[in-house]
């Protein structure tokens, strides 16, 4: 395995959940707006994966 190449890249969405666990580390129950992104961020960091290789 080529542990020097990224395979793939992981993007939410949104933050938000429709679960409230209390033990939730990213704090994203249903009313939540953290993590949000704008399009223009989307665009950018897609842009950036591809610059780097990643594949998916």
């Amino acid at each position: 395995m080529d542990y020097g190449r990224i395979s793939f890249v992981w993007l939410e969405i949104t933050g938000r959940c429709q679960l409230e666990c209390g033990h939730c580390y990213a704090e994203s129950g249903p009313a939540g707006d953290h993590g949000r992104m704008r399009v223009e961020d989307w665009r950018r960091v897609i842009d950036q994966a591809a610059e780097i290789g990643a594949l998916r």
